[in-house]
């Protein structure tokens, strides 16, 4: 992997977008702003010092595209990253559309929706990384490789010519920058090549590299999920009883599952995390004991950043939550029974106390493992009013997060879950890499590009493998097998066993123990025994079209090839 020189970059200039307009170093130094660009180590970052007598408020700051360079040819194509989990990612041309969100989604999954321009070929945008490739294949890959501050994202439009427009920005949220005041972008890594396993795996070395990412669990968890069964009308006395499932059957690949993960549905309401509801007698304290008597981990699915309107801490903590652009609480989205669902602000002193005192205190009951979901609420509210005139939307879920590993400590184990990636990096120990799994193929009637979908998520866990034990620990979620309640059939359960052979990450078993019927539990078995067998997956047409068909790796050290025919729903080896 060769890093690009500055003259192969000479197209890209500094700049900071104020007021919705692009100001580069000299129109901005006559108002009073100072850009400066500086590369250091092979990464670039671009500078901006307020030396005006006021404040201003940027939007973005970094690189946009003036004239050519040697990426601008005919026959370009381009990879988009996504956001976080359930967001497309994948290779777009210039006669293609934009990917499909669904518009009431689409703000939790990119983090700047105006790029985003449905109907309009060749314009896309992409989040944390870009690459693109030629025809002759070299490949240039632009990455931001620090991730704390500010989200990283891409805007292109490529047309049959190539690549008309390009930017490189790093959001400033219109947070104030007071007069004498500094900020920078992140850092950007940008490197060529011709084989893209390097450049995207030295990518996340770099970036691993950089934020500090965490190494402290280096072997994935395998255990057992109540959500892909039972949903939210799960019991104690359910999970008990799976629990005791596992306990009697040790013997054998069984006895490779370790965590109980209780998911939602144990909670009174989203944000009172320690108040139980009625099937859950005892709370949390009685869950962890009964988990831990029978040798498992208790796990534990929390939103730590969803406050929902019949709660306790919204009638005790209005002044918590987020504000919108118009100074009143912000609702990003609702929930069952259409209550409304507010977001806790991570830059407010006194929530990032109540956070960690909420994980110290489940750290107290015995629980050592957390599903954290639903964090993109902390930073997907646009124009955010936070109690922290000048911090950004990533810093707002950065410092919650903060908040949550010093409550939780340093040896509890943390899984991101509908979270922005750049600044989880250095604190969760894995990430979700897709949308959620489902017990059907696809949803019935229209569905979108994020939706919880078996092609969209095998899209996801395939693309996202190059962050998998170096950003941390990838999670392509549960592994379903029964033959009740659910549309799969056999051979749709085992090539999502397939994928998840190959991908590697955590393996979680999703179905009711109690009952699963002799035809499926083998099934299940199968899963265990292959676990952490199959290593160094990427998927051999990376640049190819669609969901990537043929997904290499090493088995027990050699090469190993499986193909997904996603027309007859079958997988091979």
């Amino acid at each position: 992997m060769d890093f690009a020189s500055i003259a192969l970059l000479a197209a890209l200039v500094p700049g900071v977008k104020i007021g919705g307009v692009w100001l580069d170093a000299e129109a901005a130094r006559a108002k009073g702003l100072e850009i400066a660009e500086v590369e250091v180590d092979g990464l670039r970052r671009v500078t901006l010092e307020n030396r005006g007598a006021e404040s201003v408020f940027p939007e973005e700051i970094g690189w946009c595209k003036e004239g050519a360079d040697d990426f601008d040819c005919k026959g370009l194509k381009a990879y988009v990253e996504s956001w976080q989990m359930a967001g497309p990612c994948g290779v777009r041309n210039y006669d293609d559309m934009p990917f499909d969100y669904s518009p009431d989604y689409l703000h939790n999954c990119v983090s700047t929706p105006g790029d985003w321009h449905p109907g309009e070929r060749g314009s896309f945008q992409s989040d944390c990384m870009t690459a693109f490739r030629r025809p002759d294949g070299l490949q240039r890959l632009y990455g931001f490789v620090t991730s704390k501050d500010r989200f990283g994202h891409f805007a292109m439009k490529m047309s049959e010519r190539g690549l008309d427009a390009f930017e490189a920005l790093s959001a400033c949220d219109g947070a104030e920058l007071k007069p004498g005041g500094i900020l920078a972008s992140e850092k950007l890594l940008v490197a060529e090549g011709s084989d893209a396993e390097a450049l995207f795996n030295g990518f996340a070395d770099r970036w691993a590299k950089e934020m500090d990412a965490r190494r402290k669990f280096r072997t994935p968890p395998v255990g057992w999920c109540s959500w892909y069964y039972y949903f939210d009308k799960v019991t104690l006395k359910d999970v008990v009883a799976n629990a005791g499932w596992f306990a009697a059957h040790r013997d054998g690949p069984f006895g490779r599952v370790k965590v109980m993960q209780l998911d939602d549905g144990y909670q009174s309401a989203l944000g009172d995390w320690l108040v139980p509801n009625a099937k859950f007698p005892g709370g949390l304290a009685a869950y962890a004991k009964e988990m831990k008597s029978r040798g498992f981990t208790p796990a534990v699915w929390v939103a730590p950043f969803a406050v929902e309107e019949n709660s306790r801490i919204f009638a005790e903590h209005p002044d918590w939550l987020v504000k919108g652009p118009d100074g009143k609480l912000a609702v990003p989205m609702t929930w069952r029974g259409n209550h409304k669902v507010y977001a806790l602000d991570g830059t407010h002193p006194g929530v990032q106390a109540h956070l960690a005192n909420l994980f110290r205190a489940l750290r107290a009951l015995g629980v050592d493992y957390v599903k954290l979901d639903f964090c993109m609420l902390a930073s997907s509210i646009r124009g955010a009013r936070y109690h922290d005139r000048g911090a950004t939307r990533a810093q707002a879920l950065r410092r919650g997060f903060e908040a949550i590993r010093e409550g939780f400590g340093e040896d509890g184990f943390i899984l991101g879950c509908g979270a922005p990636f750049g600044p989880l990096v250095g604190i969760a120990d894995a990430m979700r890499s897709s949308a959620d799994i489902t017990p059907f193929w696809t949803p019935e009637g229209k569905w979108h590009a994020e939706a919880p979908a078996v092609p969209n998520v095998l899209r996801n866990v395939i693309l996202h493998n190059y962050q998998n034990g170096r950003l941390w620990i990838n999670d392509p979620d549960t592994l379903i097998v029964r033959d009740d309640s659910t549309r799969l059939t056999q051979g749709e359960v085992e090539l999502w066993l397939e994928a998840m052979a190959m991908v590697g990450g955590s393996r979680l078993l999703s179905d009711n123990f109690q009952t699963i019927s002799a035809a499926r539990l083998p099934l299940a078995a199968r899963a265990l025994d292959e676990f952490g067998r199959v290593t160094g997956a990427y998927p051999d047409d990376r640049w190819g079209e669609g969901v990537p068909r043929v997904w290499r790796g090493l088995k027990d050290g050699r090469r190993v090839t499986a193909t997904f025919d996603l027309d007859r729903h079958v997988a091979t080896r």
